[in-house]
């Protein structure tokens, strides 16, 4: 049993350690509650006082010093860190030219209201909707081709309009029937 003792700490006590603790990872930066350190050589300190050091490399962290009875390696799944687009930007439809539905993808950089509207080609505004203080980042507004009254618009050609703050933005896209 003295000899198991070691191993049996080995594989439980880092799982029960780490399930006690509050570490955050996010694609090669590891958060706490009270700092942070981005690095490939890290150091985290959990809230009951325990410190380990290890090395990121390839997607894998090990954790060497400070681990009592050895190392242990793992893996994260990194994900992208949403930050706010820098740019007021509208995709192009997809799909265009449609038969049923669109979407009108834009992305805002701030909080702002927004205003999309469609025109036929005489310039008539055949369908609109208005977003109030829309926040930032990358939108998607679902479209079924349909006027203010929810009659199917003829097939043809129309206008899109897309306001956003100071951004103003024309695309033309086609509807088939």
């Amino acid at each position: 049993m003295r000899r198991l003792l070691p191993l049996i700490l080995t594989l439980i006590l880092p799982a029960v350690v780490f399930a006690q603790s509050n570490y955050e990872l996010r694609a090669g930066q590891i958060s706490m509650g009270g700092g942070s350190a981005a690095s490939q050589n890290y150091t985290l300190k959990s809230v009951s006082g325990l410190s380990v050091t290890g090395r990121s490399s390839g997607g894998a962290f090990t954790l060497t010093s400070g681990m009592p009875y050895g190392s242990i390696t793992f893996g994260i799944e990194e994900s992208p860190i949403e930050r706010p687009p820098a740019i007021f930007k509208l995709y192009p439809m997809a799909p265009n030219p449609f038969r049923n539905h669109t979407r009108i993808i834009f992305s805002i950089p701030s909080k702002t209201d927004v205003a999309i509207s469609v025109y036929d080609v005489s310039g008539r505004l055949v369908w609109s909707v208005f977003m109030d203080d829309v926040e930032p980042g990358q939108h998607s507004v679902g479209w079924n081709g349909t006027d203010v009254n929810g009659h199917h618009l003829p097939g043809g050609m129309y206008i899109l309009r897309f306001r956003a703050g100071e951004f103003d933005e024309v695309r033309k896209f086609l509807i088939l029937r």
